[in-house]
């Protein structure tokens, strides 16, 4: 949760672009990196809802001990388009 609660905190101050993925990236004991992607139908609005999508992404990963665990976001859009689009089609 302190991971995702880091990586919003930078991401506020991306006032200009909207995240459209939620990424998680592990590394194995054998130095393998394993990464995840999901993409909500609506981008997460807060560090609890980031850390939701990365917990869930977690689940889709073999469990075994990881040497480095990263949360971070992706598929950045300008806000002001990503906002006239969901406007245009009425998701928002």
């Amino acid at each position: 949760h302190r991971l995702a609660e880091k990586t919003w905190l930078v991401y506020q101050r991306e006032a200009q672009r909207v995240a459209r993925s939620v990424v998680l990236k592990l590394k194995t004991a054998d130095f393998r990196t394993l990464t995840r992607t999901v993409t909500p139908a609506v981008p997460p609005a807060s560090a609890g809802e980031l850390a939701a999508l990365a917990s869930a992404l977690r689940h889709r990963v073999p469990a075994v001990r990881y040497r480095l665990v990263g949360v971070g976001l992706g598929g950045f859009v300008d806000r002001a388009a990503y906002r006239a689009q969901r406007d245009l089609f009425g998701t928002g």
